[in-house]
């Protein structure tokens, strides 16, 4: 008698979900999306992300921008992204730009234990001791511009 009614509730449970699931698309298959709902679908994902971005950098101290290009000698695209919208914020984050994987070179581990000490240091000194923009694993010198 017990067994059957622990059966009974999982098979009703079991058969309410699935209908939960499968009438909308019943009732709604040939109705259109309203401009609202599809105006949503295309953006909501990039409107999750810049909140997601934005919180994320809220407390931060220190902001190291890595880019794979400095198109046309100027600085990294993230960087002036980024720097854009810090410009009229409260935030007063460290921004250092770092462009990497020049000539199809990789990026180490090694180089991003430096990075992040050359930001706890700009943190501790409380502004930048280096070049806004560097280079990480070119040949020869340390190469930074800006």
């Amino acid at each position: 008698m017990q067994d059957s009614y622990i059966v009974a509730g999982i098979f009703i449970a079991s058969l309410m979900t699935y209908l939960t699931r499968v009438l909308p698309f019943v009732f709604f298959r040939k109705k259109e999306p309203s401009s609202l709902v599809r105006y949503i679908e295309r953006n909501m994902p990039v409107m999750i992300m810049v909140v997601l971005v934005f919180y994320a950098l809220k407390d931060v101290k220190s902001i190291a921008a890595l880019d794979r290009s400095a198109p046309g000698g100027a600085a990294g695209m993230l960087f002036n992204e980024i720097a854009g919208a810090l410009f009229n914020t409260d935030s007063k984050a460290l921004l250092s730009g770092y462009i990497y994987g020049l000539g199809g070179r990789d990026l180490l581990k090694s180089d991003i234990a430096n990075l992040y000490k050359e930001l706890q240091a700009n943190v501790e000194a409380g502004k930048l001791l280096t070049q806004q923009q560097q280079f990480i694993g070119v040949r020869g010198p340390k190469l930074s511009f800006l």
